[in-house]
């Protein structure tokens, strides 16, 4: 390949910045929550059933969604970093959303508690999913080192 193929797009920058903003908006949620945070829930408008929900979450659930977003936190910083290791990390914070979401609806039966937010258990998946495509292209074109 010639330098000009390898050369990483404009885009490139943009999607590692969006990563990073969505994932740490995610992490900072994950801290507060874990936290129990009464300000943050406030702040949030979560109603008593909301926060009973997310304070009674199993360590297991918390470590999901933990994978979820510290994974696709450093994947976006490696991505910016042009490291082909962002990919594995992208692929975890995908895998963990998607389990996240169907832990949280299904599993823990959230959705009597969250239904006005189901469809974040659809946007939040596909939104680390095309992150992972993103990441295997960039890794595909020998952008990631």
């Amino acid at each position: 390949m010639t330098a000009s193929e390898t050369k990483p797009s404009w885009h490139l920058y943009l999607v590692g910045t969006i990563a990073i903003a969505f994932n740490g908006f995610g992490a900072y949620s994950y801290l507060m929550t874990k936290a129990g945070d009464l300000t943050y829930f406030q702040a949030n408008e979560y109603s008593p059933n909301q926060m009973e929900f997310y304070q009674s979450y199993p360590d297991w659930a918390y470590a999901i969604w933990a994978l979820s977003t510290f994974g696709g936190l450093l994947g976006g910083v490696l991505l910016l970093l042009k490291k082909r290791q962002a990919v594995p990390l992208i692929f975890t914070a995908f895998a963990c959303t998607a389990i996240g979401m169907f832990t949280q609806y299904v599993i823990l039966g959230g959705y009597e508690v969250l239904k006005d937010y189901v469809v974040l258990a659809f946007v939040f998946p596909t939104i680390a999913f095309l992150f992972l495509l993103y990441a295997k292209k960039m890794l595909r074109r020998g952008i990631l080192s």
